[in-house]
C-alpha cells in the first residue's frame, strides 16, 4: 500500500485540490485533519505510533497477561 501525506490549506471556495500521482491507484481513500494554524503538522512517526498502539495486534496479543514476560525478570 502506498500512502501520500499533504499538509495543505484550504482555498477559498472551500476545497483542497490534490494531485494523485500516476504510479498509485485509481481508487483512493482520503482522510482530513484540520489543524490548528498555530500549530505545525505532528511529524509522522508519532501519528504511526499512536495508530500502531491502537491497533488489535497491540491491544489483545501484546496486551494480553500472557504475554507480558518482562515483568517476570
Amino acid at each position: 500500500m502506498q500512502a501520500l501525506r499533504i499538509t495543505q490549506n484550504v482555498s477559498q471556495d472551500g476545497y483542497l485540490h490534490i494531485a494523485i500521482p500516476p504510479e498509485m491507484s485509481r481508487r483512493c481513500e482520503v482522510i482530513v485533519l484540520a489543524l490548528d494554524d498555530s500549530k505545525e503538522a505532528t511529524p509522522m512517526t508519532y501519528n504511526t505510533a499512536k495508530m500502531q498502539e491502537q491497533s488489535g495486534f497491540a491491544q489483545q496479543v501484546l496486551g494480553a497477561a500472557s504475554e507480558d514476560v518482562w515483568n517476570d525478570l
